[in-house]
């Protein structure tokens, strides 16, 4: 299963492979601090490397800085009043052996943008499924929805079914039904309520199967400097807050080979530790460097099915391309002049044009699965 930043890396390979241009990198080797870089005191970073450094931007993880001046004796960087979380991008800590991409073609800022505007639009043909269930009351009609928290946005249900009595086990369709998404707020909190009319007997357990909008995702992923594993179970300690909640499913990386892979939290100990199972020999707790990675994946996060995952990778490949031919207007040099011959200006469209012919196909695949797996069932409503 894939996490945000799994996609970042493959939206940015094809983008790689069509564009026939590979960005250059090197990397710092000292701690970045989470501070603004200001006349009397300048941030200035370390780097590996500053061959390819020049006035300009850099980006490290998702954050853009402007260098304002280098130094290729001492290998630093030094960073502009203006240049930290440049163009919008968001401040942050970065620790040691993090790369450095100079002049990059596109930020992974944008990539992640893309991303994001891809599984908004796509909501609008593709819905995500979830869950709840509520306890049938005799004397009741109308169900919040939930029956605590905040709303659903629920955008329609698909399905609805009670636990029969005894031991069958059986779950009964309910066919005589009412969904209202603008309920009352003042007798419903949460302005969405479901009116069962079918007769259920009380105390049962009745499960909603809802259709909703995909959720975009926030954070690509969070550093974890810190391991230890205890009879079976694995608990991981991040940099900052995580924000994972038990039954969200997660890839570990990074980390070492043990701690590595896709696991459903089984518990948050504290807002920047989290345990999952994992069977193997008891690892003593030990700090990890350099730091590794851990990201909510695809489906858990979304709530679409993983087989959309690369309907979602070539939404954002096909909205980058457009980008290519303007920002290559201007260019007047023998560099440019050599690039050209191998990608004429204006390649980048028909390129787009193929992509987002590809989008759609599957994007209509995709629409055929889900009505397939969630067939239109005929209810009434009083």
């Amino acid at each position: 299963m894939a996490t945000l930043t799994d996609m970042m890396n493959e939206v940015s390979i094809n983008l790689s492979g069509y564009t026939l241009q590979q960005d250059r990198a090197t990397h710092i080797t000292a701690n970045v601090a989470a501070t603004a870089s200001t006349i009397a005191a300048p941030i200035v970073l370390s780097l590996a490397s500053t061959d390819s450094v020049g006035k300009g931007v850099v980006e490290i993880d998702e954050e853009l800085f402007w260098v304002d001046n280098y130094d290729r004796v001492g290998n630093t960087a030094t960073i502009a009043p203006y240049g930290r979380a440049y163009l919008g991008t968001t401040l942050a800590a970065h620790t040691a052996g993090t790369k450095v991409t100079i002049a990059p073609t596109f930020p992974n800022f944008v990539i992640k943008r893309a991303i994001n505007d891809t599984i908004s639009a796509i909501g609008s043909s593709i819905f995500a499924a979830a869950t709840t269930t509520i306890t049938s009351n005799a004397a009741v009609s109308a169900f919040r929805l939930p029956t605590t928290g905040t709303t659903l946005n629920i955008s329609k249900i698909l399905s609805i079914a009670y636990q029969a009595l005894g031991a069958t086990k059986e779950w009964i369709p309910i066919r005589t039904y009412r969904f209202d998404g603008n309920a009352n707020t003042t007798a419903f909190t949460s302005g969405q309520t479901v009116s069962i009319y079918d007769y259920i007997p009380s105390g049962r357990s009745v499960q909603i199967v809802y259709a909703t909008d995909p959720v975009p995702f926030t954070d690509s992923f969070f550093s974890v400097n810190n391991k230890e594993l205890a009879t079976n179970v694995a608990t991981l300690t991040t940099s900052v807050a995580h924000g994972f909640a038990v039954g969200d499913v997660v890839g570990v990386s990074g980390v070492d080979s043990t701690f590595d892979g896709d696991f459903t939290v089984v518990a948050v100990p504290t807002t920047t530790t989290f345990t999952y199972a994992k069977t193997a020999s008891n690892v003593t707790s030990a700090a990890v460097s350099p730091t590794g990675k851990v990201g909510i994946t695809f489906a858990d996060k979304t709530g679409l099915p993983e087989s959309c995952k690369d309907l979602v990778i070539l939404g954002a490949t096909y909205r980058l391309l457009s980008n290519l031919d303007p920002a290559r207007a201007s260019m007047v040099s023998p560099q440019a002049d050599e690039t050209d011959s191998k990608r004429p200006y204006g390649s980048s469209q028909s390129l787009t044009k193929q992509v987002y012919a590809l989008f759609n196909q599957r994007l209509n695949e995709e629409i055929k699965n889900q009505q397939d797996k969630y067939p239109i069932r005929v209810h009434y409503s009083l």
